[in-house]
């Protein structure tokens, strides 16, 4: 934490690296046309994951939400909260311009290492499915990649957008600002959310576009299928131009998903339980998810091919 953070991605250059060609460039298209760029210059905001600190109305409300999540992730996230909160004290005392500048570091990056931490944590389960090393996936690798897809779910500039609009009238309302309460309560929230899917043994499936159209993504790569109103949710990500991610609902009791969790953590049962393979041969399908993915971006998408765009008709 040694110099600030200016451009700050809501989208992670890893993943969106996937969609580049041979000289790292990455195509996009947005409603005002195409250009060309890398992933160091699209879906990001300066200084977006700054925080002000938060004050002792919001600790207790956030800490009392961390309550409701578990290990280690509770006391990550309870630190970060103390953290955040301990922004606000300090930034009331007199200091030097050393000091000053250091805690102003610490308020530009502390959100941005935290989301790092995850983005580090799915990397071994992310090259085990794009390489097909299915027989080493494990119930680590299931529950990093839920966690990492419902964080990105809950981070975009969209997300918040539609955050904002429902929460902040009624935060208002208890002197609290929105924004950097939002920020740590849509990290508990998504955690929450996270530890539910585990819980009911929610399915990974793995597309694989055998097709002559890549997958392209978008600037909101997440997208929930179902209504906000359903009790479940069907997520839609695309990893790669020729692999996406299908993350479903199951059928299993919790006695059962809890044995099939014990039995496959004890290498006793298949991961075949929480992640399966499915062939895509249909071209129309294909670009059905593409023109989803279209309709959910924030400004653009980034596509492998020009020819994926022309499918679209867009």
């Amino acid at each position: 934490m040694n110099k600030k953070t200016k451009k700050q991605h809501f989208v992670s250059q890893f993943y969106l690296n996937r969609w580049a060609n041979e000289d790292g460039m990455i195509s996009a298209r947005g409603e005002k046309g195409s250009f060309t760029t890398t992933s160091l210059n699209i879906a990001h905001m300066n200084h977006m994951y700054r925080v002000e600190g938060i004050e002792d109305a919001e600790r207790k409300i956030l800490l009392k939400g961390a309550e409701k999540t578990a290990e280690p992730m509770k006391g990550l996230l309870k630190s970060l909260i103390e953290a955040c909160h301990k922004f606000k004290v300090l930034s009331r005392m007199e200091m030097s311009e050393a000091d000053a500048h250091k805690l102003e570091v610490f308020k530009q990056n502390i959100i941005e290492e935290f989301y790092g931490v995850f983005e580090s944590q799915v990397q071994e389960a992310y090259t085990i499915v794009l390489e097909d090393k299915y027989e080493e996936f494990n119930i680590n690798h299931y529950q990093d990649i839920l966690r990492f897809v419902i964080l990105q779910l809950s981070r975009t500039t969209k997300t918040k957008e539609k955050s904002k609009e429902l929460l902040e009238p009624l935060l208002l309302e208890k002197g609290i600002s929105f924004r950097d309460f939002d920020t740590l309560y849509s990290a508990i929230i998504s955690e929450q959310i996270t530890l539910s899917l585990i819980e009911k043994l929610y399915q990974i499936e793995v597309i694989e576009n055998n097709t002559i159209i890549n997958f392209i993504t978008s600037d909101n790569p997440v997208k929930n299928m179902l209504a906000i109103e359903e009790k479940h949710v069907e997520i839609y990500w695309p990893i790669s131009p020729r692999k996406a991610i299908m993350i479903k609902r199951t059928n299993f009791t919790p006695d059962e998903a809890s044995s099939i969790k014990q039995g496959i953590l004890h290498h006793d049962r298949k991961a075949e339980h929480i992640i399966r393979v499915k062939a895509l041969l249909d071209e129309d399908e294909v670009s059905k998810l593409n023109l989803m993915v279209w309709d959910n971006k924030q400004l653009h998408t980034f596509y492998k091919l020009e020819q994926d765009m022309q499918f679209l008709g867009v």
